[in-house]
């Protein structure tokens, strides 16, 4: 994802959970397996205050001792995200799935998460093939006055990472 905020021109730092996080307009948050309630309401408050928050596949599907959390997987982030995580999967070597993200499709097969959007939750990209065609894999939300964005899956060479990372700076008018 670090190549995905750099394709933006746009600055970065590397931060750590317990940084304040208001000084960002923009959060990025690639695969943060170990959460806890506080981290997911700290998220909360960041995007309810104006910031603009993207998570990714894998995030908060294990507790800080690296257990899964009982119940649907990334529960802790489903109010967050504006979504549930259905199931994932991945595809075995030499099979590729696509996704269709504004018109450009993109090829994946390591890591996919398909995604049931609750109301309001808008599809920023949809399986095109395989068993989920037609499926959402990545979703935006308005949330207070700032936006929470969650991509689902792994593309092959990062384009759609940066695609939808691209696409959160100009919805926020950057």
């Amino acid at each position: 994802f670090s190549a995905a905020v750099k394709s933006t021109g746009a600055p970065m730092d590397f931060i750590s959970e317990a940084d304040d996080f208001s000084r960002y307009l923009f959060m990025v948050a690639p695969s943060y397996q170990l959460a806890d309630p506080v981290l997911v309401e700290k998220w909360k408050k960041y995007a309810e205050a104006g910031g603009h928050l993207i998570l990714s596949c894998r995030t908060a599907v294990k507790d800080r001792n690296g257990h899964f959390f009982e119940g649907r997987w990334a529960a802790p982030i489903r109010d967050l995200i504006g979504a549930d995580v259905s199931f994932f999967d991945m595809l075995p070597e030499g099979v590729e799935g696509h996704v269709n993200a504004n018109g450009t499709v993109f090829g994946w097969n390591v890591w996919s998460e398909v995604l049931s959007p609750q109301p309001g939750t808008e599809v920023l990209a949809t399986y095109t093939d395989q068993y989920y065609a037609g499926r959402p894999a990545a979703v935006t939300r308005k949330l207070g006055r700032g936006t929470v964005t969650y991509i689902g899956v792994v593309s092959h060479d990062g384009m759609l990472e940066r695609q939808l990372v691209r696409d959160v700076y100009k919805r926020a008018g950057v």
